[in-house]
Formats: C-alpha cells, sequence, structure tokens
C-alpha cells in the first residue's frame, strides 16, 4: 500500500549505530537467533537492532523468552505492531531491515520505505527483492555478518541511497500492479 508505505528522508540519523530492524512474527522459521549471532561479532557502539513482533510479553513463548533472555545491551524487543502507519514509521527509522528466516510482504514494505534489505535466501527467486540496490541475499551467519559490516560502511560514507531503493520498490505498489493488470486485460480484449 504506497499511500501507507512510502519514503520519509528525515527519520534516519546519518551517524553510527547501523540501525538494523526485523519485523514479523517471531517464531522458529524466522530464525531471529542468525540475526542475534551476526549482531553479537559487532562492536556494541556500531550497530543496534529493533525486533518487532513479540506477541505478548506477559506470555512470551519458549522460543520468544530465549531470545529476549540471551538478548545483548545494543538488541531491543517490541510488541507487535498492528498499525500500519506506525510500522511504515518503524521502517522508515531503520537503516536496514534484516529477514534470517522465512519471509512476507514486509519485505516489500521496507523497501517501499527506503529501507534496504537483507533475505535469507529461503527459495529461489528472491533476486528481484533485492535488485536495483534495494538490498542483498545471504546464505549463512557469514554472509550475513559481511553484509552488516558493508552496510555499517555505506552509512558511515552516506552511501545508501534510501531515495533509490522507495523509487525501485514502488514497481510492487498495489497501485502499479493494478493498472499493470487493467492494462494486460484491456489489451487482450
Amino acid at each position: 500500500d504506497d499511500t501507507v508505505f512510502r519514503y520519509k528522508n528525515n527519520l534516519r540519523s546519518k551517524k553510527l549505530p547501523l540501525k538494523i530492524g526485523f519485523a514479523g512474527k517471531i517464531n522458529p522459521k524466522k530464525n531471529i537467533e542468525m540475526l542475534l549471532n551476526a549482531i553479537s561479532k559487532l562492536p556494541v557502539q556500531d550497530v543496534e537492532a529493533h525486533i518487532v513482533g513479540i506477541n505478548n510479553f506477559d506470555s512470551l513463548s519458549h522460543y520468544e523468552n530465549a531470545l529476549v533472555s540471551e538478548s545483548m545491551p545494543n538488541v531491543t524487543f517490541y510488541e507487535f505492531i498492528r498499525n500500519p502507519q506506525n510500522l511504515a514509521k518503524f521502517y522508515s527509522s531503520m537503516d536496514l531491515m534484516v529477514f534470517p528466516g522465512s519471509i512476507s510482504i514486509t519485505t516489500f514494505e521496507a523497501s517501499a520505505c527506503g529501507t534496504p534489505v537483507a533475505l535469507f535466501e529461503t527459495y529461489e527467486g528472491l533476486e528481484h527483492r533485492v535488485a536495483d540496490g534495494k538490498g542483498v541475499l545471504f546464505a549463512n551467519d557469514e554472509e550475513l555478518h559481511s553484509s552488516i559490516v558493508d552496510f555499517i560502511k555505506k552509512k558511515n560514507n552516506t552511501f545508501i541511497d534510501h531515495s533509490k531503493i522507495a523509487e525501485s520498490a514502488s514497481f510492487f505498489a498495489w497501485s502499479s500492479i493494478k493498472r499493470d493488470y487493467y492494462n494486460v486485460y484491456e489489451f487482450n480484449l
């Protein structure tokens, strides 16, 4: 929905730390521990992780409890964001969104807000989600760690082009898809 998920330039800090986000249901399929492992190998002052998706802090699942209890000082967990405008604001404040497990529409939403995505290669054909500078694919912990290090360098040198990412992601907006479908059906009538 490009009326909600769109580029907002003024929400990101230009200085380190690199703000890494995750948004989605927190369960073993999402493989959050891969992200935490990659972050643990970096200097605390270089990166912050903001993980959104806890169902309820009063009744954590076994998996959620293990993640939260073993967390580092530069990692913060938040409850699931149900309001789309607040979720868009979250994406727009992050420098990088990381999805170390199964993925969903959240990758498109983050890109629409101008935030690059790092995606675990869960299946073939994900290249379109990271093409044109929208992000990177990684196959293991080491590649994720290297990708985060690269994004730290890019942020430090102001090489993350958030507006270009949002522009490239506009191809996946409902308004664009609707227009494309209409053109296909109109042409074939």
